[in-house]
């Protein structure tokens, strides 16, 4: 899986939009992504959670994104943001931009 930092030039025409449910097999619930965008040609896809709370524990919404994108599969790229009303802590976004072999995270 390609771990860029920005999203392609390709990218930027997003022929799918959507959020999905579906079962997670390991927890044996259904679960969801809030918000999919993918360009099905280059198979990038932008993956989002939005949280419209003043407060929630930021790195465990990260987690469990992540964690969700795996019952996804056909995309070599993947790009994670976290949608927020509150500006995400310095604390949590600096480890995450700067971490090599990450996955591209935006809040």
């Amino acid at each position: 899986m390609e771990t860029s930092t920005t999203m392609t030039a390709e990218a930027s025409w997003v022929d799918a939009f959507d959020s999905w449910w579906g079962q997670d097999p390991d927890r044996r619930t259904t679960t969801g992504i809030d918000v999919m965008a993918a360009n099905t040609q280059s198979k990038e896809m932008l993956e989002g959670e939005c949280k419209y709370r003043e407060t929630f524990d930021e790195a465990e919404a990260m987690r469990e994104l992540e964690k969700r994108s795996a019952l996804v599969r056909g995309y070599d790229s993947l790009h994670f943001y976290l949608y927020s009303m509150c500006p995400l802590s310095r604390d949590t976004l600096l480890p995450l931009r700067t971490s090599i072999g990450k996955v591209n995270w935006r809040g």
